[in-house]
C-alpha cells in the first residue's frame, strides 16, 4: 500500500493535510471499492446529485451517529454559496444540501461523491 496526503481547506480557512491510502487486491470488495478523483479545476455545476457520508451530528447539538450515516444532496450555486457563507468559499470549495438534508458537526473530511460521469 502506498499512502499520498491530501490537503484540504475548510469554512474557516483551516488548511490540512489528511493521510490518503491506495488499496489494491483482498481490501476491495461488495463493501469496498476504488473511487475515481476529479479532475484538477473541476467545478461541479449546481443541482448535481451527490452523495455524503460520515458518523457526525444526527441533528443540531445532538450525539454523534453510531452507525455510518448516509445523505443524497446536490451541489448549490457557487454564488448563493459564497453570499452566504461571505467571502470564506474559496474556489477550492463547493456547497452542497437542500431544505431538511445536509451534513452536520463531525462529518468534516469524509467523502462526497457523485456518480459516474464527471469526465476525468
Amino acid at each position: 500500500m502506498e499512502e499520498l496526503f491530501f490537503e484540504s481547506e475548510d469554512l474557516f480557512n483551516n488548511r490540512g493535510s489528511s493521510p490518503v491510502t491506495l488499496v489494491s487486491g483482498s481490501l476491495l470488495g461488495s463493501n469496498a471499492q476504488v473511487v475515481s478523483l476529479p479532475s484538477d479545476g473541476y467545478d461541479p455545476a449546481a443541482g448535481l446529485a451527490v452523495t455524503v457520508t460520515g458518523w457526525g451530528r444526527t441533528r443540531t447539538g445532538g450525539p454523534a451517529a453510531s452507525t455510518l450515516q448516509k445523505v443524497d444532496i446536490s451541489i448549490s450555486d457557487r454564488s448563493y454559496c459564497q453570499s452566504f457563507f461571505s467571502s470564506v468559499v474559496t474556489p477550492r470549495m463547493v456547497c452542497a444540501g437542500q431544505a431538511g438534508k445536509s451534513v452536520c458537526n463531525g462529518d468534516s473530511g469524509g467523502p462526497l461523491l457523485q456518480q459516474e460521469g464527471f469526465g476525468l
